[in-house]
C-alpha cells in the first residue's frame, strides 16, 4: 500500500522540477541573461570580469524604437560571427554625432559624461546617424572598438540592455 504514495510523491517531485526547468530556460532565453565582461572597453564603468544581468526583454516589445532603451544606458550588441559587444547607446536614427577638442556632440551640444575616466583623445567629424540603426561607444573611449571605428550598427543588433549604472 505504501508503494503509491511514494509514487506519486516522486511523479510530483518531477514534475515540480520540469516546470522550474522549463520557468527557467524561457527566462535564460526570453527575459534575462548574465553576461561576461570581456575587456576593458567599459572601463571605468564596468571592469573585464565583471557579470552583468542584461535584459532581453525589451526585444519582444519595442526595443529601442519604444523608448525602453534610452541614449545613455548600456546595451549588448550581438553581431554575427563577432563576441558580445557592451557598450553604452549614445545616438539613434536622425541624430548627429561627432567629436572634436575631447568633447562627444550630440546634435550639436556637448554632452555631460562622467562616468568616462578621461578626455576622448581622438576627433570625429559629424555623421548623421541612418534610420533603424544607432551609434554605440564604450566609456573607456581611447581603447573602445566601437561606432567611431565601425560606425552605426543596425538597431536588431542590440540583443540586451542594461540600465547605466
Amino acid at each position: 500500500m505504501e508503494e503509491k504514495p511514494k509514487k506519486k510523491e516522486f511523479l510530483s517531485w518531477v514534475s515540480c522540477l520540469a516546470l522550474a526547468l522549463v520557468f527557467a530556460l524561457a527566462v535564460r532565453f526570453f527575459i534575462a541573461e548574465p553576461i561576461t565582461v570581456v575587456g576593458d572597453s567599459m572601463n571605468p564603468t564596468y571592469h573585464d570580469g565583471d557579470l552583468l544581468l542584461g535584459n532581453k526583454l525589451f526585444r519582444h516589445i519595442g526595443g529601442i524604437e519604444s523608448g525602453l532603451i534610452k541614449k545613455g544606458d548600456i546595451v549588448i550588441i550581438k553581431i554575427d560571427g563577432e563576441p558580445l559587444l557592451i557598450k553604452r547607446l549614445i545616438a539613434t536614427e536622425g541624430d548627429t554625432v561627432s567629436v572634436s577638442d575631447g568633447k562627444l556632440f550630440l546634435n550639436g551640444e556637448a554632452l555631460t559624461e562622467p562616468y568616462l575616466g578621461e578626455a576622448i583623445a581622438y576627433e570625429m567629424e559629424e555623421i548623421v546617424i541612418p534610420e533603424g540603426h544607432c551609434f554605440i561607444l564604450g566609456d573607456n573611449r581611447n581603447f573602445s572598438h566601437d561606432s567611431h571605428i565601425f560606425g552605426p550598427v543596425p538597431v536588431s543588433a542590440v540583443y540586451a540592455s542594461k540600465k547605466s549604472k
